[in-house]
């Protein structure tokens, strides 16, 4: 398995959805642990880790992670300030 990457809940639950959609196998270990899924409140923010399959997975993987970054932070600026 190869770690694609760590993050909020929110955007790595869109990730995955994301991956699915496009076809590529994708998992994570941290959903539905303990406290706030996986994390230890007061210690840290809650993150999913993202892992595929192999090497070549994870290339395509990447295309879709950064697109979603992009399109996140393109909504971001669309909001008011």
């Amino acid at each position: 398995m190869e770690q694609l990457a760590s993050l909020s809940p929110i955007l790595g639950l869109r990730v995955l959805q994301e991956l699915e959609d496009a076809g590529i196998p994708a998992t994570t270990t941290d959903m539905l642990g303990s406290g706030a899924l996986g994390s230890l409140p007061g210690f840290s923010p809650p993150t999913i880790t993202i892992w595929v399959p192999d090497e070549a997975a994870l290339e395509q993987a990447r295309v879709v992670l950064e697109r979603v970054r992009n399109e996140d932070l393109e909504a971001d600026d669309d909001e008011p300030t």
